[in-house]
């Protein structure tokens, strides 16, 4: 179990930590090179990928992904939006990011990213502009 991003109440974070069940404890890893809160996550092929989410001032279109095996978080291409409250999901190997927030409006759009080609792409529309998508 990962607890990554968010925000202490007054800023968004970037600190990233680890709950062992066996120990019943948590513990820190390594913390994503960007602040986020209001991020999407998601794991594909034992990795951690955070996308978007919002920092101090704006939506976010950046991303990054955590390798645990090497506790080394990598930047990853950014979305073709900025989206904060984006819902990421993992369907087929490829990952898709639904809705969200760009700063001016609510999202019905959705993108995905291919991690073997490391690029993002639109690939539709919801009927409904959706913000926290779960």
């Amino acid at each position: 179990l990962y607890a990554v991003g968010g925000s202490d109440g007054s800023s968004p974070l970037n600190s990233v930590e680890r709950f062992d069940p066996r120990t019943n404890r948590w513990s820190s890893v390594a913390s994503m090179g960007t602040r986020r809160k209001h991020l999407g996550c998601a794991i594909y092929n034992n990795m951690i990928y955070a996308v978007g989410g919002r920092d101090d001032t704006t939506e976010l279109s950046s991303a990054e992904r955590y390798n645990p095996q090497t506790n080394q978080w990598q930047p990853i291409v950014a979305m073709t939006s900025r989206r904060s409250g984006v819902g990421l999901a993992v369907v087929n190997g490829l990952l898709y990011a639904v809705g969200g927030f760009d700063g001016t409006s609510y999202l019905k759009t959705i993108e995905v990213y291919d991690p073997e080609q490391n690029q993002w792409r639109l690939c539709g529309s919801m009927n409904y502009r959706r913000l926290g998508v779960e």
